[in-house]
């Protein structure tokens, strides 16, 4: 019976020398977590200005039908902004939405002249509304908007950026601007 014994222990202690320790591999970070998703904070800009206007106080700064052409232009603009972004993203095989992992750091096409280019597409395209729609209470409410967008969204994902890829998003970082 001892003799048993010894021979399992003999067979446990080889199995044990043999083991390899595994390689501490550099944990991912999480995906950043951005108080709301950017659509909805923008839509609830629009949506609060609107309220004001409809409810409270209608509050229209400017007589000109003129001006609906220019927000018919910003809209434009802000459309083509995120169809060039949404296509760099489909090239890199990469999704947009904020909550998911990032593989790679987008630094070519439109993302060479800003490092949120759907942000300001979105941007673009809240201002385009508000013009065409004549309500200063949006306009007001776009400052509120990109602060949240600023403090809430794009601050956590670019902390995530720079644990993620180190160095090479911190000299992007240095190279692109935020916004335009």
């Amino acid at each position: 019976m001892d003799k048993n014994n010894s021979k399992d222990e003999e067979k446990d202690t080889g199995n044990l020398d043999k083991q390899v320790p595994e390689k501490s591999e550099k944990k991912k970070p999480e995906p950043a977590k951005p108080i709301a998703l950017p659509p909805l904070i923008f839509a609830s800009g629009l949506i609060i200005g609107f309220i004001f206007d409809s409810f409270i106080f209608r509050t229209n700064f400017y007589d000109s039908k003129f001006i609906v052409i220019i927000g018919y232009i910003v809209i434009s603009a802000g459309i083509i902004f995120a169809l060039f972004g949404l296509q760099i993203f489909l090239q890199m095989k990469e999704n947009p939405h904020p909550h998911t992992e990032t593989n790679k750091l987008i630094i070519k096409g439109i993302f060479k002249y800003s490092r949120n280019p759907l942000y300001v597409a979105m941007a673009f395209i809240y201002t385009g509304m508000s013009i065409i729609l004549n309500s200063l209470a949006m306009l007001i409410m776009f400052a509120p908007v990109i602060m949240i967008i600023n403090y809430g969204v794009i601050i956590r994902e670019e902390k995530y950026l720079s644990q993620l890829f180190g160095d090479e998003f911190l000299e992007y970082k240095k190279q692109v601007r935020k916004w335009l």
